[in-house]
């Protein structure tokens, strides 16, 4: 059976990256641009210029070739097309006199010219497979001034909607900018500002250079005649579409023709009206067969514009290029107040220079002579405002700086920085799941000194409700980066990478040159020319991120180990290993990283220990998590006011939505005539729910009167629950479920127990003393560094994780001395709490750390049963003896107990002893944790 799961597994390996080869037509493109990129040299004299995703070849990208075909006529120019008949007739006559070749988008030429030229000109995107190589120059002009909203900016937006422009954003090496405007609006809605590490210049919009004819010498006759236009006066109709193309209907197209009808049977002799329409939309209406009414995408829009006399548009950026002729303009807007609130505007529309109206009535009334011979007097004021605003570099010149630019030729031309100086940290955190690891860095986030740090994380762009959420938690001043599409490798690479994924990186079976050079160029393809100062896999459990961060070309990286690390590796979640796949592979990484980092110092000492064949001791160290202390403090107030206001019910959370629909969760504070448990952790097996509920189970036979609330989710619920109903608890232990604001349940109950099996440090149990709650913890890494010996907590017999009855001796303890609790400054001496357990066989086994009393006799009598005796008892009058989650009666002078095998003991010898904690003072905490990771993390 060994031997044909092996087969399997082998036929499964090679089979997976053929199938994904045939199956996937982006893999196999990718493998051709890849092939290209690793196997060609850079053309150190070709040019690869692309427009509106080689829709057409025409703005801002059609404006520099115009001039630089004429200047450099020994430069090869690649032109990407999708359709023959949108290529301007200049360029194909170029094809046969000049080195001018047309190349089919996404075709093999065209992953071969994108792959080699040296210069890569483009005005919107290329696609997410794009990675600009060494020796490249890639310069993006943008499409235009925006009216309209960007990016992040747009109302509504996601995140990552965004991303590949961001990313070509980090990958152009130059952005020329038709304004100022444009670059800040442009940089900042998608997320850069401050970490952008590419030049911008301000060279105005080269386009506009064909509209005011300084590239080609021709007056407005010649040019009508060529585009094969009237003589009479021309309106240009020019609306944004904004439906997609497959929403689009028939009815929608004879609408919009309609309008044009219309305008015609309105506007003043010797005027003829012309439609042009979105690149979008245009094959729609060809398709349809309304080609003869259009102005075909093959023109230039500006070339075109220079024989236009009145333009009408509404939001588009056509306008902007329109005005440095000085035309009247119109603007016919019939879903302003729609768009305004869905999308928005970055300037009020009352700001326009011309008439705005979203009645089409309107339109017609005010499309006459008088409008037109009146608009530059009547609109004077605003179009002064726009011409200062955005037009100061379209002057004819625009194209020249543009080429300077591109070939880095001036040094005189305006230019804008959007980068700073402080330390870019790019962070991965491991996706944002309601777990610790999301609570610790947006901690750590929210303390970050952003004078000294920008805070970059990296991110996959599929969004879930709970990642959404955290993400908003984070403070506005961080920036997102995404990581998607089809990563950077060719067939073989697929092989290669599947064997490090199996055996680990250090296998003798992996080229571990060629993994590294696949994990660079897919760095560059994801960051383009952002270098951070330091990457952080704040995560730990991811092997795609941990790869890429430790094989990256950043000189400093770090990983965090929010647990101890081979526990994990042997976690088991319903019957499989739930990390032993990644983490087998994440270990062999390490070795790369300059800090190995746990969250606690004995969980770096078991880690040291644990993972010590996989790199060098002495990279490991530790830094604590930072508490959310700030936001928990006013969390409590909210609480105690509603409770001082006589409420019932107490608010959990308000959310409000986009349309201003509120939602408010309540909750009833639990009932104070009970003994209250709570729990908030991860429904997870290292958690140790189960033994936390059998450990319960003997407390609360013992006392009725107590409850235990479970505050969490995960993949252990179906089992919890059924364990709940099979010992009978359903009315005493109750299931919450994941709470956005745990402290806020919590500060009704009376102790937060955290049971784990392991644990990187208990930030549960951290927040719960800043709510000035009791604690419970078990005696494992982590936890330890917290409770600190009894300072700040009750800490568990170090069985208590193998052994539920051990536990329920400290829970059963909490209750017993509820009402002895003091919280001072420094405790100077914790309650001394002795813990052992009897084995099967009868013998005994101690579980307490450095402390032993001879009065205390642990031992086996003639009846072969054990039993514990306190000697010189009348030194101890008020001892206490605690087995399986019961407090025994005083047994007289004697103090003599017979104890079952496999029982658990726990001896107290002065219950009138002051149960002191120390106070927690969580801004003290954080600013050591915070100089731990200045020290430590950031290297």
């Amino acid at each position: 059976m060994g031997k044909m799961n092996t087969i399997k597994l082998a036929c499964k390996f090679v089979a997976r990256p053929i199938r994904e080869f045939v199956t996937k037509p982006a893999i196999r493109q990718i493998n051709v641009y890849l092939y290209y990129v690793k196997h060609s040299k850079v053309q150190e004299k070709a040019v690869f210029l692309e427009s509106y995703h080689a829709v057409n070849l025409t703005g801002n990208v059609y404006a520099m070739y115009q001039k630089m075909v004429q200047e450099y006529p020994d430069y090869t120019y690649y032109w990407a097309y999708k359709d023959k008949d949108t290529i301007p007739a200049d360029i194909m006559a170029d094809t046969k006199r000049h080195r001018v070749y047309l190349v089919k988008y996404e075709s093999r030429q065209y992953m071969k010219a994108l792959a080699t030229s040296k210069y890569l000109i483009n005005d919107t995107s290329f696609m997410p497979y794009f990675i600009k190589r060494d020796g490249q120059r890639y310069l993006n002009t943008w499409h235009g001034t925006p009216l309209k909203t960007l990016g992040l900016d747009i109302k509504g937006s996601g995140r990552a909607d965004h991303k590949n422009i961001q990313r070509n954003l980090l990958a152009a090496d130059v952005l020329a900018m038709p304004n100022q405007f444009t670059a800040e609006h442009l940089i900042t809605s998608h997320d850069l500002n401050g970490i952008f590490p590419n030049e911008v210049y301000i060279t105005g919009n080269p386009r506009v250079d064909n509209l005011l004819g300084t590239l080609v010498s021709e007056d407005t006759q010649a040019l009508k005649e060529r585009l094969g236009l009237p003589a009479e006066k021309i309106i240009l109709y020019a609306p944004t579409w904004k439906k997609d193309v497959e929403y689009t209907t028939e009815a929608d197209i004879l609408q919009l023709l309609n309008e044009v009808q219309r305008l015609q049977e309105r506007v003043p002799s010797g005027y003829k009206v012309f439609l042009k329409v979105h690149y979008f939309i245009y094959d729609k209406l060809v398709e349809m067969g309304y080609g003869d009414q259009l102005i075909s995408n093959a023109i230039d829009t500006n070339t075109l514009l220079r024989g236009v006399d009145v333009l009408i548009t509404d939001y588009s950026s056509i306008f902007f290029d329109f005005l440095p002729i000085k035309r009247p303009v119109m603007f016919y807007v019939p879903d302003k107040d729609s768009y305004a609130q869905n999308r928005g505007f970055y300037k009020s529309l009352d700001t326009l220079p011309g008439l705005v109206t979203d009645k089409f009535d309107q339109l017609l009334d005010d499309c006459n002579q008088k409008y037109f011979d009146s608009w530059a007097k009547t609109y004077e004021q605003q179009y002064n405002d726009y011409k200062s605003e955005f037009l100061s570099y379209d002057d004819g010149q625009a194209t020249d700086r543009a080429v300077q630019v591109l070939f880095e030729e001036s040094s005189s031309i305006e230019r804008l920085d959007f980068n700073n100086n402080k330390k870019k940290l790019l962070i991965y955190a491991g996706g944002f799941y309601n777990n610790g690891i999301t609570n610790s860095i947006i901690n750590l986030s929210r303390n970050f000194d952003t004078n000294k740090y920008e805070l970059v994380f990296v991110d996959y762009p599929r969004m879930r409700p709970e990642k959404e959420y955290n993400m908003n938690r984070l403070p506005d001043s961080v920036h997102f980066i995404f990581n998607f599409s089809w990563a950077t490798r060719t067939f073989f690479d697929t092989y290669n990478q599947n064997t490090s994924y199996h055996f680990g990186f250090n296998s003798k079976l992996v080229n571990q040159n060629k993994m590294k050079a696949t994990y660079q160029l897919n760095f560059r393809r994801i960051f383009g020319n952002f270098m951070p100062y330091e990457v952080i896999d704040f995560g730990g459990y991811n092997k795609a991120i941990t790869g890429l961060f430790a094989l990256s070309p950043v000189p400093k990286k770090v990983v965090f180990l929010h647990n101890t690390m081979w526990d994990e590796y042997n976690k088991i979640v319903n019957g499989r290993y739930k990390h032993r796949k990644n983490l087998r592979v994440t270990f062999t990484y390490y070795q790369y990283f300059d800090k190995i980092i746990s969250v606690s110092q004995s969980a770096d000492k078991q880690n040291r220990e644990d993972l010590s064949q996989y790199a060098d001791s002495a990279k490991f160290t530790w830094v604590e998590n930072l508490v959310n202390g700030a936001e928990i403090e006013k969390e409590l107030s909210e609480v105690k006011q509603q409770v001082d206001n006589g409420d019932s019910l107490i608010e959990l959370t308000k959310t409000e939505t986009p349309s201003g629909i509120i939602t408010t969760q309540l909750f009833h504070p639990v009932d104070q005539n009970y003994f209250n448990f709570v729990t908030v952790a991860r429904l997870s097996p290292e958690k140790n729910h189960l033994g936390l509920i059998q450990a319960f189970k003997l407390v609360h036979d013992n006392y009725p009167k107590t409850r235990l609330y479970i505050v969490g989710n995960g993949p252990i619920r179906l089992e919890v629950e059924q364990l709940i109903s099979g010992l009978g608890l359903d009315e005493s232990v109750f299931m919450m479920g994941f709470l956005q604001h745990p402290m806020k349940f919590v500060s009704f109950t009376d102790y937060v127990v955290l049971p784990s099996v392991t644990e990187g440090q208990g930030l549960a149990i951290i927040e719960a003393l800043l709510a000035h709650k009791p604690v419970v913890g078990t005696d494992v890494a982590g936890i330890q560094d917290v409770i600190k010996g009894g300072r700040f907590g009750l800490l568990s017999g170090k069985n208590a994780v193998a052994n539920p009855n051990s536990l329920a001796n400290t829970l059963a303890l909490s209750i017993e001395t509820k009402d002895s609790i003091k919280y001072v400054k420094t405790v100077k001496e914790p309650l001394k709490i002795f813990h052992a357990e009897t084995q099967v066989d009868g013998k005994w086994v101690t579980s307490s750390d450095d402390w032993e009393n001879p009065d205390i006799v642990l031992g086996n009598g003639s009846n072969g049963r054990a039993f514990v005796e306190i000697k010189h008892v009348e030194s101890y009058p008020n001892y206490a003896v605690f087995i399986d989650g019961k407090r025994a009666a005083q047994n007289g002078q004697l103090a003599h107990y017979d104890v079952q095998n496999d029982a658990a003991l726990m001896i107290v010898l002065d219950m009138e002893q002051q149960v002191c904690f120390e106070r927690f003072d969580w801004r003290e905490y954080n600013q050591a944790a915070l100089r731990e990771f200045e020290t430590r993390a950031i290297v």
